[in-house]
């Protein structure tokens, strides 16, 4: 059986980084991942940011990105059947 090690600070600053974690862990952990690098960003941004009202999310984000992940869990099903 493969273990699949997290590494500790996974490069998620450029499409390359993003595609080689998501190789690397099961896809839970890469939503987890994820999503805690994003929220991690975004605060910092928001407090670098002049004007914090032009960085504020759009409605519905969270919801945005749920369907992203549906999307992917439903294509990787498709490869697997």
């Amino acid at each position: 059986m493969e273990t699949r090690s997290k590494p500790t600070n996974p490069d998620f600053s450029t499409l390359t980084g993003i595609m080689d974690h998501f190789q690397k862990v099961p896809f839970e952990q890469f939503k987890n991942d994820l999503d805690n690098w994003f929220k991690t960003e975004w605060a910092e941004r928001r407090q670098t940011s002049a004007n914090s009202a032009d960085c504020s999310l759009p409605d519905n984000f969270e919801e945005f990105i749920k369907n992203i992940y549906m999307l992917a869990e439903r294509k990787e099903q498709q490869k697997l059947n």
